[in-house]
Order: C-alpha cells, then sequence, then structure tokens
C-alpha cells in the first residue's frame, strides 16, 4: 500500500514539475527572446522611414521641374515677342554658384506606424512620379515649341 502511495506522490510531484517547468520555460521565452510582434513594427518604421525621404525628395524635384517650366515659358514668351516676367536666379535653385539644400524636413515621430501609412505613403510617392511625368511632357511640348520658334527665324 505504501508502494502505491509513494508511487502516486512521486507522479503528482513529477506532473507539477513538469507544469512548473513550462510555466518558467513560457515566461521566460515571453519576456528575454525578442518578441516577434515588435519586428514588424520596426520593419514598418524602416520602411516609413524610406517613404518620407522619397516624398520629400519628390516634392524637391517637383520645385524644380516648376522653376524650370517658368524658365522655359519665359524663354518662349520672349521667342515670341510677348512681355515676360523676370525669375528670380535662385528660382531654380540647381545653379551651380547657389546649394541645394537636401536636408530632411522634420521628423517621423508623429507619423503613425501602421499599413495605412504606409499604402498612403506608396500613393503619393506614385502620384509624384505621375505628376513629374507630366511636367516632362509638359516641357519637352515647350522645348519643342521653343525649338519651332528658332528654327523659324
Amino acid at each position: 500500500m505504501t508502494d502505491i502511495k509513494v508511487d502516486a506522490t512521486k507522479t503528482v510531484i513529477l506532473g507539477w514539475v513538469t507544469i512548473s517547468f513550462f510555466c518558467l520555460l513560457g515566461v521566460f521565452i515571453g519576456v528575454f527572446l525578442p518578441q516577434e510582434e515588435n519586428q514588424p513594427t520596426k520593419q514598418m518604421q524602416i520602411i516609413i522611414n524610406k517613404n518620407t525621404t522619397s516624398i520629400q525628395s519628390l516634392a524637391l524635384a517637383a520645385k524644380t521641374q516648376k522653376s524650370n517650366a517658368e524658365l522655359l515659358i519665359q524663354i518662349l514668351n520672349v521667342l515670341e515677342g510677348n512681355p515676360i516676367k523676370e525669375p528670380p536666379i535662385e528660382l531654380n535653385g540647381l545653379l551651380a554658384s547657389h546649394s541645394l539644400n537636401l536636408d530632411m524636413v522634420g521628423d517621423n515621430e508623429d507619423i503613425p506606424v501602421t499599413f495605412d501609412q504606409i499604402s498612403g505613403d506608396q500613393r503619393e510617392i506614385d502620384y509624384g512620379i505621375r505628376s513629374l511625368t507630366s511636367g516632362n511632357i509638359f516641357q519637352a511640348a515647350t522645348l519643342h515649341n521653343i525649338l519651332k520658334k528658332v528654327r523659324d527665324k
């Protein structure tokens, strides 16, 4: 009878030790190992930072493209004999005598780290590229008009 009681006690103790071991193992894994939940957030933050840089680069390209378009319009006005507005020399910003500020504006701390933000950033980048393409088409048409005016003279 005592052998059965000792075996039952050993089984209960072994059961509790096993349960305790797995509980402690779970706590160790949950507390001390890198949490996979934070990995997507960190990766999303990296993507958002790169998207923000791309959006700011597109804005800079759009600004210089706008300046170039204004200069093309003024050149075309001169060739057609129309009055011109004298653009300031730093309008373009890409002249060798002027330094171009390529620093990022602001920080990304207030940008939410969500997939919606990433999707919105990608949409902005896409629209920015399409806008630059549209501007390039306009500039090409203006350059063709200038070439025609120069040939005709």
